[in-house]
Formats: structure tokens, C-alpha cells, sequence
């Protein structure tokens, strides 16, 4: 059995590579509309707080709108907005939510890397002086990084589990933020080894982006060089990061977003039995 969406096809063997070709391929047929939602999500991206509300509620709005082509009940965008638009404040709240658990996620793993360079480090010194290190010290650092790693393991495992949790919010009707969080995590439940295998196949996707967008900003930062001050060059690499960093969100995003539908699609295929009908019109 397939699922059509514009001229591509879905099949509905769950395989993650299949999520991930048929996720990129949803998103080229709707490359325009998706690409300009994904453009207004990462502005709205740059405010904090109420700006990390409106840019998961975009992105979720993305995805809905993947979804319904999904589900062949197609949704214009004006009425996928006002939905969007009237769960303002739950998106605020999981907007926020989820960028505080990425954040130290992150943090987390920076300190367990710079303790384990340090670690290496010390045991390095102490082949090379044949001096014993500070124990003290040693222990501190093993402790440190020990904890990091556990809690980057949490909050890793936190992330996959919530790998979806815009989707409910945006698509089934009558759910609060706590059901929706439930949702996802009842959903993902047995699937996060597909939900890595999927992350990476993305990341492999993206490294010519990657290469890509870093070659722009090079050629275009670098003129910079000549024409301001030595002072200001502390700056350039700042400034050029955001911009690549920004640009990488604007092309990413939208097939990200079309990525959780079909994946959102296929689960709840699988243990739902969805058929055609979304989940406010099966009730």
C-alpha cells in the first residue's frame, strides 16, 4: 500500500531511511511554502522567550501541514495558522521547554568533552614530567565530567522521547500540553533506535549544507578583513557564525519538520491503525 503526496510516493514499510526520503521529498514538493514558514520560524527564533514560542509553533505548523498531505486532507495555510495561532501560549510553554532541555543537553556535553581532554591531558603530563598529579585535582575533574556525561545521557534520552511532542499540539484536537508531552512519549516508546538511526541519516544529509553555507560565509566575511579595523575583528567570527547558523536553520528546518510528520504518520499507522482520518476527525 502507498501514500501519494504531489508526484512522490510513501511507502508504509516503517524503515527510517525510508522516513528520511520521503520526508525530503514532501518537503521539495512544498519547497516554496515551507521554505518561507521556515524563514518567519527562524526570525521569530532570534527573540527569546516569546520568540522560541512562535518559532516551534511555525515549525509545528509545518509539520501539520505535512500531515494533512500525508493523510490526503489537504489544509490551507490560513486555517492551519488560526489553529496554530490559537495554542499560542502551550507553544510558548514547550517552545521554551524544549529549548532549556537542548541547552543543557549541550552544556553538558561540552563540559564531558573538556573533562575528558583535560583527563587526557593530565594523564599526558604526568607520562611526560613522571610526576604523580594532583589527586585532588584529578579526582574533581573525573567527578565533573562522570556527572556531565550521565546527565547529557538523560537529557539525550529526554530529547528522543519528546522527538515529536509539537506534533499532537498541532495536530489532534482537544490535547492539552501535558497530553501532548504523554503522547509523544507513549508514540516514540520502542522506536528510539529508529529516531537515532533517523537523526543521523539527516546529519549526513546536511554535512554538504554544512559545507556549503560555511564556503558562503568565508567568501563573503573575508572581504571584511581589509575594510575594518583590527579592533573589530573580534567580531567577524561572530557575526559570520549567526549568519551560517541562521541560513542552516532556514534550509534545514522545513525537512526536519516534514521528517517527524511521516514518522509521527507512520507510528501512529502502526499502533493506531490512523487509516485517512486525523485524530479530531476520528473522534
Amino acid at each position: 500500500m502507498s501514500r501519494n503526496f504531489g508526484s512522490h510516493t510513501l511507502r508504509q514499510s516503517f524503515n527510517s531511511r525510508n522516513v528520511v526520503n520521503a520526508g525530503v521529498k514532501l518537503y521539495f514538493s512544498h519547497f516554496k511554502l515551507y521554505s518561507n514558514l521556515s524563514l518567519r520560524a527562524c526570525l521569530w527564533g532570534l527573540i527569546p522567550i516569546y520568540g522560541w514560542g512562535k518559532f516551534t509553533a511555525i515549525s509545528a505548523l509545518i509539520s501539520r501541514l505535512a500531515f494533512c498531505k500525508l493523510v490526503n486532507q489537504p489544509e490551507s495555510v490560513q486555517a492551519a495558522y488560526r489553529y496554530i495561532n490559537s495554542r499560542s501560549r502551550e507553544f510558548l510553554i514547550l517552545g521554551n521547554l524544549l529549548t532549556m532541555i537542548l541547552g543543557l543537553c549541550l552544556f553538558s556535553l561540552f563540559i564531558s568533552i573538556v573533562g575528558i581532554l583535560v583527563i587526557l591531558g593530565i594523564v599526558i603530563i604526568t607520562i611526560e614530567l613522571r610526576r604523580a598529579p594532583n589527586i585532588l585535582i584529578t579526582v574533581t575533574i573525573v567527578v565533573i565530567t562522570i556527572v556531565a556525561a550521565i546527565i547529557f545521557a538523560v537529557l539525550g534520552w529526554i530529547t528522543l522521547r519528546l522527538f515529536i511532542g509539537d506534533l499532537p499540539l498541532a495536530i489532534e484536537k482537544n490535547i492539552t500540553l501535558r497530553e501532548a508531552v504523554s503522547r509523544s512519549w507513549q508514540l516514540t516508546k520502542g522506536y528510539l533506535g529508529h529516531i537515532q538511526a533517523i537523526q543521523a541519516l539527516y546529519i549526513l544529509v546536511l554535512v554538504p549544507l554544512l559545507m556549503l553555507t560555511t564556503t558562503i560565509s568565508i567568501v563573503l566575511f573575508y572581504p571584511l578583513v581589509r575594510i575594518l579595523p583590527v579592533s573589530l575583528y573580534f567580531f567577524i567570527p561572530w557575526v559570520a557564525g549567526i549568519s551560517t547558523g541562521f541560513l542552516i536553520g532556514v534550509i534545514a528546518i522545513p525537512p526536519w519538520q516534514a521528517i517527524k510528520a511521516v514518522f509521527y504518520y507512520e507510528v501512529r499507522n502502526y499502533k493506531e491503525g490512523l487509516g485517512l482520518e486525523l485524530r479530531d476527525r476520528e473522534r
